[in-house]
């Protein structure tokens, strides 16, 4: 699970993304792309009932998903709303392959920082 700071919560936040923010498109899912101002880049997962109707297959891509996302948290750039929409063929999609996908996908929003970019840490 992400931390509370890197958490999307409150509706009005999630709306204000999709209404405003850019989007970006791969083949197993969108992400919707909004500047914060400050402070740690924000996420939310949706997983809708249209992509699967069991709950437990909903949440493992979802749990994949957050895992993704924190294991890469140092190499995305802080001040970013991002909303990760999933398609249905995210779900016989392997963890390296959603891995893979979204990761592009950020580097497509330009969200991720390069490897000279990354900032120092003792």
């Amino acid at each position: 699970m992400l931390s509370s700071p890197h958490r999307l919560a409150k509706d009005r936040e999630i709306k204000r993304v999709l209404v405003q923010g850019r989007s970006f498109f791969s083949p197993l899912f969108r992400i919707r792309l909004l500047a914060n101002g400050t402070g740690p880049s924000r996420f939310a997962i949706v997983v809708s009932s249209k992509v699967s109707k069991k709950a437990t297959v909903r949440n493992t891509v979802r749990r994949r998903l957050t895992e993704i996302i924190r294991l890469n948290l140092a190499a995305i750039k802080p001040g970013y709303d991002v909303m990760v929409t999933v398609s249905n063929r995210a779900l016989p999609a392997g963890y390296h392959k959603l891995e893979t996908q979204l990761l592009t996908c950020f580097d497509k929003a330009k969200i991720v920082m390069t490897n000279h970019q990354a900032p120092m840490t003792k």
